[in-house]
């Protein structure tokens, strides 16, 4: 079993940087503990890298940023809240709140 660290860096593979500015992106600490958690439980394992990194472009929706469509095989890309448009930012209001809710005591 590979380690987060690991997985993480499969599945960004540098599609986590803005497509603009090329700078890093914002990710929801909601987002890194449901991939933590998912992680934790063994759950990655039957997981994809885009499926990964799908969960953490929500957890970058949440925390503001845009989303471009692209014509490369992952077909969607992040631009951070600075450079996003308005139509990447109207895009990303489609996907906001993707993320599952927290689990409960």
């Amino acid at each position: 079993m590979e380690t987060l660290t690991e997985l993480l860096e499969i599945a960004l593979a540098g599609e986590n940087a803005c497509v603009h500015c090329g700078g890093a992106v914002p990710v929801t600490a909601a987002a890194i503990g449901f991939v933590s958690r998912l992680h934790a439980d063994g759950e990655l394992d039957a997981l994809d890298p885009e499926g990964l990194r799908m969960l953490l472009l929500l957890g970058s929706v949440d925390a503001g940023c845009g989303i471009l469509r692209n014509r490369r095989p992952s077909g969607l890309r992040v631009s951070c809240p600075s450079c996003a448009t308005p139509s990447e930012l109207a895009l990303a209001a489609g996907l906001a709140g993707g993320l599952p809710a927290p689990a409960g005591p």
